[in-house]
């Protein structure tokens, strides 16, 4: 069975991650601080609970996406994606699914505390994305109970578990398809983290119209995806 059916079937997988021996790490730091845990006392907002106009236009996110079209950022990204997260859907244990699709640019996501990181319960597959998808939610802090993402542990199963992670590890898991949303972050610290999705190029649609809601970009090759 491929990873990404696996994933279909089981509803998610955790992996090691080693992000903080690879220069996205650090490169995140450069831009907004280290002790990213903490980045809640350096960007101060008064901003209420998020709602869906206003989840990827804080401050803090600004700042992120002022760097993210940035070469240095995006072959950190690549590289980072190529090095780890490629060899996990090409295991000699699962089947071979074959040329994959990346998300050009990762979802950046703050949890502060007291607040939320999205805005609403949902699945990707609501908005625009192909129920092929298989997302990766990439931490660069702990996230854990109420500060991290918690979803359906299999699409439909009405249930819901949190996605803990602690800084190195990462989730493949079914967001395409799982409902799943936030909590309130009672933890005292922030989440920092990336979402991207890989979709295996078999499964690409040639000429969708559609577009992603979060960034605006066309679900095409060299908008939304990239091969890798």
């Amino acid at each position: 069975m491929e990873l990404t059916s696996e994933i279909k079937v089981n509803g998610r997988q955790k992996f090691s991650s080693n992000i903080t021996s690879f220069a996205l790490y650090t490169l995140l730091q450069e831009y907004l601080g280290s002790d990213l845990e903490l980045i809640h006392t350096r960007y101060k907002s008064s901003e209420s609970l998020l709602t869906f106009e206003t989840d990827q236009s804080t401050t803090i996110h600004k700042e992120f996406y002022q760097h993210c079209e940035k070469s240095e950022f995006l072959e950190s990204y690549h590289s980072y994606a190529a090095s780890v997260i490629k060899p996990y859907f090409q295991d000699t244990k699962y089947v071979d699914c074959g040329p994959l699709l990346i998300q050009r640019i990762p979802s950046f996501r703050v949890q502060v505390p007291n607040n939320i990181a999205v805005a609403e319960f949902h699945k990707d597959a609501d908005y625009s994305h192909n129920v092929y998808e298989t997302n990766i939610f990439l931490p660069f802090t702990d996230a854990i109970n109420t500060s991290t993402v918690w979803a359906e542990t299999k699409a439909g199963s009405g249930d819901y578990k949190p996605l803990n992670t602690k800084l190195n590890e990462l989730w493949v898991w079914d967001g395409a398809n799982c409902l799943h949303g936030n909590k309130v972050n009672s933890t005292g610290m922030s989440r920092v983290s990336f979402d991207f999705r890989i979709l295996p190029k078999k499964y690409y649609v040639e000429g969708n119209t559609k577009i992603s809601v979060t960034a605006g970009k066309k679900m095409i090759i060299g908008d939304y995806w990239i091969e890798f």
